[in-house]
C-alpha cells in the first residue's frame, strides 16, 4: 500500500528520490520482526519515526508502451506513450496518474525533456513530429513537423533551443525554447565523420551536451560509437 508522506508542503527533487532509501530502510526493519521501524539517531537525542514508504510502482493504461520519462524540479514524472502518443504525470508522493496529454492514432512520444518554465519537449517517434506541451495548462503551445521524415527519437535542451535526433535520417532537428518564442524548426544535417546506417534502422539515438557545454554528443547505435556534434 502507497503511503503519503505527513504534512503538506511539496518535497524537494533531492527529497523524492531520498524516499527510495527510506523505503528500504523500512522494509529492512519489518523483515526483521521490528515492531515499529525508527530511524537512527544522534546518543541523546530522541528516536524520530521512519517517514512512510514512497509508492514503488506506477499504474499505467494498458497498452500505454511507456518509452520517455521527464522529472522536473517537482515531484512528478511525465511518461510518454509509444502507442499512441499520449503523456502521462505521475504524483512520485502518492502513484496516483492522470493523462496530460491525448493521444491519436499513428501518434508517439519517444524522447521527453522537462524545462525549467514548465515547458515538456516531446519528440514523436515514426509520426516525425516535435510537439511542446506547457505543463501548467496541459496545452500545447507549439507543434512542429519536419520536412524531412523520419524517426524523431530522443531530445536535448542546449542553449536557448531544443535538439532533436532523427534515428532515420543524418540530420539533427532544432526548435526554439522558451513561452513566446517564434521560429520554425530548423534542420541541421550530420557530415564529417558521421556514418549512417542502412535505410530504416536506428542510426542517431540518445543526446546529451558535453562536460564543457559546447558541443552535443549523439549516440549512433549500429556503429557502436559516440559523434562529437
Amino acid at each position: 500500500m502507497s503511503l503519503t508522506p505527513p504534512g503538506s508542503s511539496r518535497p524537494t527533487r533531492r527529497a523524492v528520490l531520498g524516499g527510495a532509501a527510506a523505503a528500504t530502510f523500512a522494509l529492512a526493519a519489518t523483515a526483521a520482526g521490528a515492531g515499529t521501524a525508527t530511524a537512527h539517531t544522534r546518543p541523546g537525542r530522541p528516536e524520530s519515526p521512519v517517514r512512510p514508504a514512497w509508492p514503488a510502482e506506477f499504474a499505467l493504461p494498458n497498452g500505454f508502451r511507456p518509452e520517455g520519462i521527464a522529472i522536473g524540479g517537482g515531484p512528478y514524472a511525465y511518461m510518454g506513450s509509444l502507442a499512441d502518443g499520449s503523456v502521462r504525470r505521475a504524483d512520485l508522493r502518492t502513484g496516483e496518474g492522470r493523462t496530460v496529454l491525448a493521444g491519436a492514432t499513428g501518434g508517439a512520444a519517444t524522447g521527453l525533456k522537462l524545462d525549467r518554465d514548465g515547458l515538456l519537449y516531446i519528440s514523436g517517434g515514426l509520426s516525425a513530429s516535435i510537439r511542446v506541451l506547457d505543463t501548467r495548462t496541459n496545452r500545447l503551445t507549439a507543434t512542429y513537423q519536419p520536412t524531412t521524415a523520419g524517426f524523431v527519437n530522443d531530445v536535448i535542451l542546449y542553449g536557448d533551443r531544443a535538439w532533436f535526433t532523427n534515428s532515420h535520417a543524418p540530420v539533427i532537428y532544432t526548435v526554439p525554447r522558451g513561452h513566446g518564442r517564434d521560429g520554425d524548426v530548423r534542420e541541421v544535417p550530420l557530415g564529417g565523420d558521421w556514418e549512417q546506417g542502412p535505410a530504416g534502422t536506428i542510426s542517431a539515438n540518445g543526446i546529451e551536451t558535453t562536460p564543457d557545454g559546447r558541443a552535443l554528443i549523439v549516440v549512433n547505435s549500429p556503429a557502436g560509437k559516440l559523434f562529437r556534434v
